[in-house]
């Protein structure tokens, strides 16, 4: 985020803190005005809840290797996607259904694997906790090590 952004978005922040806006806001409750809650015509896919079987939500869950209260790792298996696209319906982003929270957020990945590729995806629980890693790793503050283990094809048993 550029200085001049960053500068803007604090400003605004510290508006709404203003005594005067928080009196603002007491003067319309008081008057029974409510600000309506605003949900989109054609709300994203990462927002419409997806149904899970009960395999399903077994076999995602049994994946799960890491979980504290922000962040979530999963062991993904090869041949599995991590998001959708190209008709895939069968993904990690559409199993972090199965860790729903009761007001209808999910998990957020915060970065793919290719679909070919097994290893540990990390997942936000919360919008804030994606946006603070997703920063992270935008900033290479976060590193990665990728470790390839090759077999010749005659030292493979059946």
């Amino acid at each position: 985020m550029t200085p001049k952004k960053q500068d803007k978005l604090n400003r605004k922040k510290a508006s709404r803190q203003s005594p005067q806006h928080k009196a603002a806001i007491a003067e319309r409750e008081a008057r029974g005005w409510a600000r309506p809650v605003q949900t989109p015509k054609n709300p994203k896919a990462i927002d419409r809840p997806l149904k899970l079987s009960d395999e399903e939500i077994v076999w995602v869950k049994s994946m799960l290797i890491h979980e504290d209260g922000v962040i979530m790792g999963f062991n993904k298996p090869s041949n599995l996607s991590s998001q959708g696209g190209r008709g895939n319906f069968h993904n990690l982003d559409d199993m972090l259904w199965a860790f729903a929270r009761s007001n209808g957020n999910k998990p957020r990945l915060l970065h793919r694997l290719d679909r070919d590729t097994s290893g540990i995806i990390l997942a936000a629980k919360t919008r804030t906790s994606a946006a603070f890693v997703g920063n992270a790793i935008a900033a290479r503050d976060v590193h990665k090590t990728y470790v390839c283990i090759v077999a010749h094809p005659h030292n493979l048993k059946d």
